[in-house]
């Protein structure tokens, strides 16, 4: 599995980019699209490479800046609806989280640290 990360310019109508969720979805591409001109793309097929995706993209929006970063899986984190983290755990597959001080300020089980 490859992934993909796309971001359109904020220069891209809404038409393109719907044209171009759509033809993610019409190459039956799993996607994250939950933040305005950007995807997160898995791609089965071993042939595709950033350059190919960017043509892609390209076809699209040809006078729209865009960007294609191929990613392998790694740490992460994010601030968004719940809806979209099924696909983030999926394909992303994140190393175990390690507790942030943000974590242990809103957990009502966590104890402060009094040492001086």
């Amino acid at each position: 599995m490859k992934l993909f990360a796309v971001l359109m310019g904020e220069a891209a109508s809404v038409e393109q980019r719907d044209s171009l969720t759509e033809y993610f979805r019409s190459q039956n591409w799993s996607f994250w699209h939950h933040i305005g001109n950007s995807w997160l793309v898995a791609i089965s097929n071993p042939n595709w490479t950033a350059t190919s995706l960017r043509d892609a993209v390209k076809s699209f929006a040809p006078e729209v800046t865009s960007l294609v970063v191929e990613f392998e899986r790694s740490d992460w984190a994010t601030f968004s609806p719940a809806v979209g983290h099924r696909w983030l755990h999926h394909h992303l597959q994140p190393l175990k989280p390690e507790p942030s001080l943000f974590d242990s300020l809103h957990d009502p089980d966590s104890q402060p640290d009094r040492r001086r």
